[in-house]
């Protein structure tokens, strides 16, 4: 009999791939992962690693979620030396799956050797939220703060991108559902017609402007004493030698800042816009060392691309 049973153990072990697997059923009958008790140590953190799909090359994974739901942790005050917060609600969303997949499986990574200047993280009102994700395969965890700076990375544990997606979150677990990206925060009085929404795409580390864009916004803007005006052209054809130009540059991890020569100039931005993903923005500032920045990599002189960017313009 004992031996009986030890065949049908292994035969079981055999067909699940792993005692975990058999213990655990996934898919849309799976448990929900349940919400930690705490958000431990500092964003972005995630209390496991992806289990059964492939977080490495993705943030999440292109087909949608059988289930979702988000686990809020608040935070107030200087929270620079706050390294615990409690749970204060959870939430799992009815609707916006597919969306979801979208929205998040472009993020592009954060390179090694890459810095972001942020001179307000860690003061105000902050809060902390874990994606609880169930995949027909497995489950993982997306870690992502809303905090007004838009300071803190987005992270699975395995794979991080510097984009910050808090807002879209928080506003996803207020509705219950996954919605919109939202609008960019406006911190002055300037429109700039070029910052419509979060830009970032996955392949944007590898050229400036990954891909086919299906049409490109471009904006210049003059800075003056008190205010920045622009002016803005949308093409859908006419500018391949542009990005061929851009993609032809050498790059670097970005350092999000560079070295200005004092004079109040022109600088430019492009906003590359796609038939499916997220759009892609690249500021070209030709008084600046390096003059080119996508947010993931960045290119030392602009020579060879602002003539190109004028004659579309004019």
């Amino acid at each position: 009999m004992l031996r009986g049973r030890t065949q049908a153990v292994v035969v079981a072990l055999i067909m699940c791939g792993s005692a975990a697997a058999c213990a655990e059923p996934r898919g849309p009958n799976a448990a929900p992962l349940p919400c930690p008790a705490a958000f431990v140590g500092t964003a972005p953190w995630e209390p496991d690693q992806p289990d059964g799909i492939d977080g490495g090359t993705r943030i999440v994974p292109s087909q949608a979620p059988v289930r979702a739901f988000i686990c809020a942790y608040h935070l107030v005050g200087d929270v620079a030396r706050v390294d615990e917060s409690s749970l204060t609600g959870k939430r799992q969303l009815t609707g916006g799956l597919t969306e979801l997949a979208t929205d998040l499986t472009w993020l592009p990574p954060k390179l090694a050797g890459s810095a972001y200047a942020c001179a307000d993280i860690g003061l105000g009102q902050r809060t902390n939220f874990l994606l609880g994700l169930t995949y027909p395969t497995g489950t993982e965890w997306v870690s992502s703060t809303d905090d007004a700076a838009e300071c803190t990375t987005t992270s699975n544990g395995r794979f991080t991108s510097s984009l910050n997606i808090g807002a879209q979150v928080a506003a996803s677990y207020q509705a219950a559902t996954w919605t919109p990206i939202p609008p960019p925060r406006i911190t002055g009085t300037d429109h700039d017609p070029c910052a419509t929404r979060r830009a970032g795409r996955l392949g944007q580390e590898q050229q400036l402007v990954p891909g086919q864009p299906a049409s490109i916004r471009l904006c210049a803007a003059t800075v003056g004493r008190t205010d920045t005006s622009y002016r803005s052209a949308t093409l859908s054809h006419g500018f391949q030698p542009v990005l061929d130009a851009l993609n032809a540059l050498s790059t670097t991890p970005t350092q999000s800042s560079c070295q200005g020569d004092g004079s109040q100039a022109t600088f430019y931005e492009l906003l590359a816009d796609y038939d499916q993903g997220p759009n892609v923005a690249v500021r070209i500032d030709p008084h600046c060392v390096p003059a080119i920045d996508n947010r993931t990599v960045q290119a030392a002189n602009a020579k060879t691309v602002v003539p190109l960017l004028d004659d579309l313009l004019r």
